[in-house]
């Protein structure tokens, strides 16, 4: 990394990175959710759950809810559906 800026300096550096920041993200996109998200997240899944206990779906084990899905779980666009969107775009602007 040079003689000014060594590889030991970038790591002391990283250490200091909040563990929300696009650093760690991009490593592990789940660290985009703070504990206080992810308590959020679990509290209201755990609200759902207890409502659809309440349902004539539970009593057959039916429809159950899913917690929300966290960053690394989430399906990222395939790249056909970018392109066809793309052209959509592209013919709505009249390129």
């Amino acid at each position: 990394m040079g003689v000014a800026f060594s590889h030991a300096h970038a790591a002391s550096l990283c250490v200091q990175l909040p563990r929300t920041g696009r650093v760690y993200t991009a490593i592990n996109p789940d660290l985009a959710y703070d504990e206080r998200m992810q308590l959020l997240r679990q509290i209201e899944y755990d609200l759902r759950v207890l409502a659809w206990q309440q349902t004539e779906d539970a009593r057959h084990r039916r429809n159950a809810p899913d917690p929300i899905p966290l960053p690394s779980e989430r399906v990222e666009p395939s790249h056909d559906q970018v392109m066809r969107d793309k052209a959509f775009v592209d013919s709505i602007l009249g390129r």
